[in-house]
């Protein structure tokens, strides 16, 4: 809700638009369907429908993806002095960039000064591959400069980032993995900390992280963007989905992962860990879900024995308390 009443105020006119003409359809048509009620009026009901099927069609036609995500491909490179790349090919041109020209790309894109750093893993809508960007957010709209031969500069509504998304063991194949980063340059010294974290033996994975579900962030570059967007982030696999899961294991199971991949530190953890068990031991659960997810906790070493033992304690005296 907080992202849609941001876009309503924050992006692009064709946005506001949209998102304006949903609010008044849906009001309009929910206030006709409560007068026509009182008052019997059956063409109120009729009109009612009408903006019911026009908020559906618009919906349909105008997603939130599809308005509010534009690539920007501007003149602004024309400012920039990029012949030290000109004859360099695509995949070596970090050793060729100094800090003259991320001064000029920086000063021509008008990038904030608290500006963040990360490396974008990939993303098929916009062809790209491996490669560092800075982030910023201005105007209700996260931006993203990527570095390439000719930047790039994505312009993201905060209204279209809903949620983070998650994929675990992703394949990597070694002989196309960050090439530029095994040669010494600017680059790397300044993107380097930003690279993801390998796991696995005769094959090798990564883990990353999804803003709407095309552009992927490393793991350790997830942390930079996480607050920025003040986006829910979702896990969908086997464990979220089965039906006994409730949303307290999710949640645990979810900063499980964060901390896991160093996106969160285990102070952080805690803290989420205790708010998440309080919560737990006062629900309205049964006894018998409430020890089950104790149980699954322990499974995927999300709690300790003790945190079990202390949590289950304190879920009998909240118990006897009501008595």
């Amino acid at each position: 809700m907080k992202k849609i009443i941001n876009g309503m105020f924050h992006s692009s006119t064709r946005t506001k638009v949209f998102l304006w003409s949903m609010t008044i359809l849906i009001i309009g048509g929910l206030s006709l369907i409560i007068i026509s009620a009182l008052t019997s009026n059956l063409w109120l009901f009729i009109t009612a429908l009408i903006l019911g099927v026009l908020a559906l069609i618009l919906s349909q036609a105008n997603t939130l993806q599809d308005v509010k995500i534009s690539n920007n491909i501007t003149n602004i490179n024309n400012k920039i002095d990029l012949s030290a790349l000109e004859n360099v090919p695509e995949n070596q041109i970090y050793s060729h960039i100094d800090e003259n020209l991320i001064e000029q790309i920086l000063i021509a894109y008008k990038v904030k000064k608290d500006h963040r750093m990360v490396i974008i893993d990939k993303s098929d809508r916009f062809k790209i591959s491996q490669c560092p960007a800075y982030i910023w957010v201005e105007h209700g709209n996260l931006y993203l400069l990527l570095i390439e031969k000719e930047p790039r500069r994505i312009s993201i509504p905060l209204s279209a980032i809903d949620y983070i998304t998650y994929q675990a063991n992703f394949p990597v194949y070694t002989d196309s993995e960050y090439l530029q980063f095994k040669k010494e340059s600017l680059i790397k010294k300044v993107f380097y900390p930003f690279l993801p974290d390998y796991h696995g033996e005769q094959k090798i994975y990564k883990n990353l992280y999804y803003i709407c579900k095309d552009i992927a962030f490393t793991n350790n570059s997830i942390s930079q963007l996480m607050d920025l967007v003040c986006a829910e982030f979702k896990v969908e696999d086997a464990l979220t989905k089965r039906n006994n899961t409730n949303q307290y294991f999710i949640e645990c199971y979810q900063n499980g992962i964060l901390l896991k991949d160093t996106v969160i530190p285990i102070d952080v953890y805690k803290s989420k860990l205790t708010n998440i068990l309080e919560s737990l031991v006062k629900s309205t659960i049964s006894d018998l879900e409430f020890g089950n997810t104790i149980k699954d906790m322990l499974t995927q070493r999300l709690i300790t024995e003790d945190f079990a033992v202390y949590y289950t304690g304190l879920r009998t005296k909240h118990n006897q308390s009501k008595k």
